[in-house]
């Protein structure tokens, strides 16, 4: 069946319906409840649920138009669900969605199940860490693999709602994979999942402070992420088996964390699937990959597969040595196009259902777990955590640390506590974890005496500011004691560690889930970090006061925000956003891939190739839209010039450049058709300029 977005609005309304009223009444579902809201697919591919819903201009298209009452009638089931006040956290995280939650075919999970039951393998400890619905526990289930102690981490608040309705609270964590307490390290048999697709990096403090390269490299991008975490989350033995774009085996960029992976895992499976997997669910086609390792941190050598695995190929398409046998691909066809970013790529489809699919994917499981997948034996309990450290050579060694154990939280709960947040307690700084609960926890981190220090003063302002800010919201007045608080503690921080923006202390700040909001505390001026207004003045009402001009909207909106809020503008002027827009012609342009206003400074800078690029495609599939007209405008006058022949030296050999991937940029850079013909007859070349520019 074809994906419809209009069943899906439909039927992932009801479901949001039932789990809301359900979780207000504290209400256990029955089977024909459970079942309904088994039916939400989340809002991956319907892009309509990003439009704003009071713009008509926005609502153009034959499709948003037809899907808009049915957006509309969702926006008003959360509200009267949730109240208005908690309605935009709810609605933000469905937005967050739309373009990195993709629900698996139940077809695919069983098969996996199938294939890991038949083992005999025992999962006493389950981790999903992007659990959806938790579609691969059901599934697993299903097929009569048994799952004790399953812990489902979901990051998106709404989807982490209907998840707890269905497996109560106990199983559910609504938190990043990234905020997985240290206590869990070295402790699943499985870790399985569907990683969310999206080319977006995370923050995790313990990779970013990681003396580990791959580790930091590793929170780059999502899927590279989620696999050398699961990595360390699974116990010796244990097995991570993740669906992920298939970026992750095909960029050359990813070799690093190809190699980390199979220095500490055995590579059980490795499938590539159709593009057409997610049409039917999803209605999007796109590269998928299910890779099966095996923790083994005791490794010597790779074997063959193990080296293709971690290569990639040097083609006009990207792909991976391992899938050179197109048996372990499951297909039907096979053509030569561009993938859903426009870049030549190779496009398996499969003309079954996803049954069918899920049958060849079953068989190639079976040979593969067959041969490859070892019952390890359990190993005797111990009291520490093995954790890595890294060498010059392939292997690293286990050395290990003591473990860090949990403690009852014993501090205030502010009401702006959330769960992560950075407290002290008896002289240490950890996280407080569980707040919802009667008995929160506390969590230490560890971290130097130096970084401890800062932390402590970075949770004394963070509270400060919350409490001012909070206080001035609910009762709109001033409080100018709180107000004296906040700048003794802000200029105590500067003084020791400098400000808060400060390259070596974002880091630092971003530890905390409100480290954003922190960072709002500071303002360019004159390219010096400067306090922000509520320093000076209330902001939790003052921002309601009526603006005159629109160039002090957009100064408000960058100020509050950080970025152009067309409806923020017009409350505080009182202005229409067509007038608004009118006068700000020369200060903003529309950026049609974000679908969002930015200043010229911000949209013309950065790497205006790529953005030309990407608007012009946008503008030939929609040629009626004047805005992206005139932002590609924008950007072709603002190119950079190109060198002249004159400037250029020339040494070839010195430095090895996919031709291919270069050419167009080249093309774009220099004014040299000689050096392109050159660039298409010849392997490597290396292009210098004698001058910066």
């Amino acid at each position: 069946m074809a994906f419809n977005p209009k069943h899906h609005l439909v039927q992932n309304t009801e479901a949001i319906r039932l789990a809301l009223q359900l979780k207000k009444t504290g209400t256990i579902p029955t089977d024909e409840q459970a079942d309904l809201i088994r039916q939400y697919a989340g809002f991956g591919g319907i892009k309509a649920i990003l439009l704003p819903p009071d713009d008509d201009n926005a609502w153009q298209t034959k499709t948003d138009i037809e899907l808009r009452p049915l957006v509309q009638t969702l926006r008003e089931t959360i509200e009267n669900e949730v109240g208005e006040q908690r309605m935009e956290d709810y609605w933000q995280s469905l937005k967050n969605s739309v373009l990195t939650s993709f629900y698996t075919p139940p077809a695919v999970i069983e098969a996996l199940g199938e294939a890991i039951r038949d083992t005999g393998f025992e999962v006493n400890r389950f981790l999903d860490p992007s659990a959806g619905l938790g579609q691969f526990s059901d599934g697993f289930k299903r097929v009569g693999l048994p799952l004790f102690n399953p812990l489902l981490i979901e990051k998106d608040l709404l989807t982490a709602t209907l998840l707890e309705t269905l497996h109560g609270k106990s199983q559910v964590r609504q938190q990043g994979f990234e905020d997985l307490s240290s206590r869990h390290l070295n402790t699943f048999d499985l870790v399985a999942s569907n990683v969310p697709f999206g080319d977006v990096a995370v923050w995790d403090a313990a990779f970013a402070n990681s003396k580990d390269k791959t580790k930091r490299q590793a929170c780059r991008s999502l899927h590279g992420y989620f696999f050398v975490k699961a990595v360390d989350a699974a116990k010796e033995g244990g097995v991570v088996a993740f669906l992920t774009t298939d970026a992750l085996m095909n960029s050359p960029s990813n070799e690093p964390i190809r190699q980390y992976l199979m220095r500490n895992a055995n590579l059980v499976s490795s499938v590539r699937l159709p593009h057409n997997l997610f049409t039917d669910f999803a209605g999007t086609s796109v590269g998928t990959d299910l890779v099966i390792l095996q923790k083994d941190t005791r490794k010597t050598s790779l074997t063959q597969r193990e080296r293709l695995f971690v290569q990639s190929t040097r083609r006009k398409y990207p792909s991976n040595q391992y899938y050179e046998d197109l048996r372990r691909v499951v297909h039907t066809q096979l053509q030569f196009d561009t993938d859903q970013y426009g870049k030549p790529a190779q496009i398996f489809t499969h003309s079954g259902s996803t049954e069918a699919i899920g049958q060849a994917l079953k068989q190639m499981l079976d040979e593969d777990l067959g041969q490859y997948f070892k019952i390890v034996a359990p190993i005797a309990k111990v009291s520490v955590l093995a954790n890595k450290t890294p060498q010059l050579d392939l292997f690293a060694t286990i050395q290990p640390t003591p473990v860090i154990e949990p403690q009852p939280f014993e501090g205030v709960k502010y009401p702006h506590l959330k769960e992560g947040s950075l407290v002290e307690q008896n002289g240490a700084v950890g996280k407080v974890y569980e707040l919802a609960e009667e008995n929160p926890f506390f969590l230490p981190i560890e971290v130097s005496k130096t970084q401890q220090e800062k932390l402590k003063s970075l949770i004394q302002l963070r509270d400060n500011y919350q409490l001012l800010y909070n206080f001035e919201q609910e009762f709109q007045s001033e409080n100018a004691g709180l107000r004296q608080l906040l700048n003794d503690s802000y200029d105590q921080f500067i003084t020791q560690y400098g400000e808060l923006n400060r390259k070596e202390n974002v880091g630092t700040v971003l530890l905390d889930p409100q480290g954003k909001e922190l960072l709002a505390l500071e303002r360019v001026k004159e390219g010096q970090f400067i306090k922000a207004d509520i320093f000076e003045q209330p902001v939790a009402f003052f921002q309601k006061q009526r603006i005159e001009t629109a160039e002090d909207a957009l100064l408000a909106s960058l100020n509050w925000f950080g970025k152009v809020n067309v409806e923020y503008m017009q409350e505080i002027s009182g202005q229409s956003q067509e007038k608004l827009l009118n006068q700000l012609q020369e200060r903003l342009l529309y950026n049609p891939i974000r679908e969002e206003y930015q200043t010229r400074e911000l949209l013309l800078s950065g790497n205006v190739f790529e953005k030309l690029q990407a608007v012009g495609d946008y503008c030939e599939m929609h040629p009626d839209e004047k805005e992206a007209l005139r932002t590609q405008a924008a950007l072709q006058e603002n190119q950079p010039e190109k060198v002249p022949f004159e400037l250029l030296e020339f040494n070839f050999g010195e430095r090895w450049i996919p031709t291919q991937i270069y050419q167009d940029y080249l093309s774009h850079l220099f004014d040299l058709p000689i050096l392109i013909q050159y660039a298409q007859s010849t392997d490597t070349f290396t292009v210098r300029p004698t001058r910066s520019t």
